[in-house]
């Protein structure tokens, strides 16, 4: 919660106005500030080193996917790897690959022009 601001001369004129309090009761008051400020601190840092974990963690991901890539990569390269399963097409070279098809059945199924 936030206190609401004053402007300095509304604010002198209320502290001028206000009652002094007892030596106990201020001292609690400033004790209670004084720990909100500190619990408000620590869940402030609680929050900084959970940001810094999840930022770490996904950093790590990251990485063991790269590491992961490069070395399948690698045994690609040098011809250790098996051939992969499939390729990656766009919708546009699937579409031109089968009217390809579609063209070269057309040719087979023809009958043959020798007379």
């Amino acid at each position: 919660m936030t206190e609401p601001q004053f402007p300095p001369e509304i604010e002198a004129g209320l502290r001028g106005c206000a009652p002094v309090l007892p030596p106990a009761l201020k001292s609690r008051t400033l004790t209670n500030c004084a720990a909100r400020a500190e619990a408000q601190q620590k869940r402030q840092q609680r929050l900084h080193w959970q940001m810094t974990w999840a930022v770490a963690g996904v950093l790590a991901v990251q990485l063991l996917t790269l590491g992961q890539l490069d070395a399948q990569n690698a045994r690609l390269i040098a011809g250790n790897g098996a051939a992969p399963v499939f390729a990656p097409a766009s919708i546009a070279e699937v579409k031109e690959l089968l009217q390809e098809r579609s063209r070269q059945l057309a040719l087979l199924m023809e009958p043959s022009q020798t007379s």
